[in-house]
């Protein structure tokens, strides 16, 4: 995996440079105010760092992420990944960049097909991905839970017979299952009780370090930004107000007025 540090939108490393969206209208339609989610934000993500994205709700953080992994267009600007572009929407993109930037959704619940057990939901990406072959998947389903912390056993198990927590572990190994360089993270703590909110940003952490994995993730919650992130972006209507290290800006105006989980 590329190692080279991003300093710019068209320098070597994880950059991104988007505009993001506005609603569009069509002919005949009375015409709509064009809501700006984020205006002229420009991110590095640097290899093996966590980056936060956080504000008040509204301020377009989830757009921003949104735009990361390619479900949604922006009216203008880049992304560019190792140096190279990287097409806007994920249906352009190739399997491997695909691959490479994974998102792990703020509703596991909702994520999570209840027809499929958690063992056919970790298989697909390995195979989609061509991470394992047919006799390696179901020790390969096995070792991606250990790494979230459950049992190789709740394989058999379906989402609703899973707490919230261990969703939210599933739907985090699902997307490790690629091997990912890049690991987006919608609020995924946000409906957690905080003892498991801690356990899951601690499980995270550790598998940036055990992996060299970029992490984004959307919070709203200043103390956890705080505690677990290198670099914060603070957004509000829909601009970037400030952008430094966790501990120098989790006490920035726009961190503390964001309404907690």
């Amino acid at each position: 995996m590329p190692r080279t540090p991003a300093t710019s939108a068209s320098a070597p490393g994880r950059t991104a440079r988007p505009a993001a969206p506005g609603p569009r209208h069509r002919s005949g339609d009375p015409p709509r105010r064009r809501a700006r989610a984020a205006r002229g934000a420009h991110l590095t993500l640097r290899p093996g760092r966590i980056t936060a994205l956080t504000g008040p709700s509204g301020s377009g953080k989830t757009t921003l992420l949104r735009v990361l992994a390619g479900l949604q267009s922006p009216d203008a600007g880049t992304l560019t990944l190792d140096g190279r572009p990287l097409p806007v929407l994920v249906r352009r993109r190739s399997r491997e960049d695909r691959r490479r930037i994974q998102l792990v959704p703020q509703n596991p619940l909702g994520a999570l097909n209840p027809a499929r057990t958690v063992g056919a939901t970790l298989t697909r990406p390995l195979r989609l991905h061509r991470r394992a072959a047919g006799p390696e998947i179901p020790g390969r389903v096995a070792e991606l839970l250990q790494r979230v912390g459950l049992p190789a056993d709740f394989a058999g198990r379906c989402p609703h017979e899973l707490s919230g927590g261990q969703r939210q572990r599933v739907a985090i190994a699902r997307a490790l299952a690629p091997e990912p360089d890049v690991l987006l993270c919608e609020q995924i703590t946000s409906a957690l009780d905080p003892d498991t909110a801690v356990a899951v940003m601690d499980l995270l952490t550790t598998i940036r370090a055990d992996r060299g994995l970029t992490l984004v993730v959307v919070s709203h919650d200043a103390p956890l930004v705080a505690a677990y992130t290198d670099t914060v972006h603070t957004l509000e209507s829909g601009r970037v107000l400030a952008t430094g290290p966790a501990e120098s800006i989790a006490g920035h105006p726009a961190v503390a007025r964001a309404p907690g989980p």
